[in-house]
């Protein structure tokens, strides 16, 4: 059991302690701090919560090459998602505390698990059985679909090439958000 929870020895000391208790953060003091931040660590920190908060329409595609930001209809970044937030703050009712709570923790986990440095083996691994299944698939269709699948396979081997550097990496900006934005909720002193 004890070998399973290795990745508590890297989970930084204010994440510990803001997931420890209830926390009395503002919206404002959050976005205060996210503001402060190096844009493009930001951006690369709070991208994975746009689509969920903005929720943009998106077209039909017209072919199969498109990407899912060719397809939004509606723009999606930083400075959406704070409007969003702010939104959805006044729509539902929701006190800054719930709101922030939920950005922050969702932030905390997808951080820290794409930067879980103790599970690098575990991630390659799933990875590589991914490309052997890919691997069989070629072999069992059509030549057109074949040469797409091919395509596809090898750029996801250069992804699985470069796993570990990419996990280093997020650890590092999980670091960052702890360090420069989790730290500075922990002192927050609301006046409600």
């Amino acid at each position: 059991m004890a070998e399973e929870l290795d990745f508590l020895n890297i989970m930084h000391p204010a994440h510990l302690e803001y997931i420890k208790r209830m926390q009395m953060n503002t919206l404002d003091y959050l976005f205060e701090c996210l503001d402060a931040l190096d844009k493009v660590k930001r951006d690369e920190i709070t991208g994975w919560l746009w689509e969920a908060i903005i929720r943009p329409r998106v077209r039909e595609p017209i072919h199969d090459e498109e990407t899912l930001a060719d397809l939004r209809i509606d723009p999606v970044n930083y400075e959406v998602f704070k409007q969003k937030c702010y939104t959805l703050k006044r729509s539902s009712g929701l006190d800054d505390m719930f709101i922030v709570s939920l950005i922050v923790s969702f932030l905390l986990q997808a951080t820290f698990g794409h930067g879980d440095t103790t599970s690098i083996d575990q991630k390659v691994a799933r990875n590589k059985d991914m490309l052997d299944f890919m691997a069989e698939r070629e072999r069992k269709v059509d030549p057109a679909e074949r040469e797409r699948l091919a395509k596809f396979r090898v750029g996801f081997e250069q992804r699985v090439r470069e796993l570990p550097d990419r996990i280093k990496e997020g650890y590092k900006l999980y670091v960052y958000l702890c360090e420069n934005v989790v730290s500075k909720l922990l002192e927050e002193r609301p006046l409600f």
